[in-house]
């Protein structure tokens, strides 16, 4: 957990010199939406909930298109 909390201090740092950037429109979408539900919470929690969010599904639909790791290691599935 403090790894991710580093990852979103890290993306909240990028966003705030660089508010425009396209890399970050995906995360900020993400921590936007989580304000407008949770408009107390700590920015940074805000901010590690969206990039785990962004991350569990990057890996669902890498899993989903090439298979999961195991998958992957056994193609015949045995």
């Amino acid at each position: 957990m403090r790894t991710l909390h580093t990852l979103a201090r890290l993306a909240l740092e990028a966003h705030r010199r660089n508010p425009k950037d396209p890399g970050l429109a995906p995360l900020w979408e993400r921590v936007r939406l989580k304000r407008a539900l949770r408009p107390a919470a700590p920015e940074e929690e805000l901010w590690a909930e969206a990039l785990l969010d962004h991350l569990t599904e990057g890996l669902t639909e890498a899993w989903d298109r090439y298979g999961a790791p195991s998958a992957a290691l056994d193609p015949e599935g045995g």
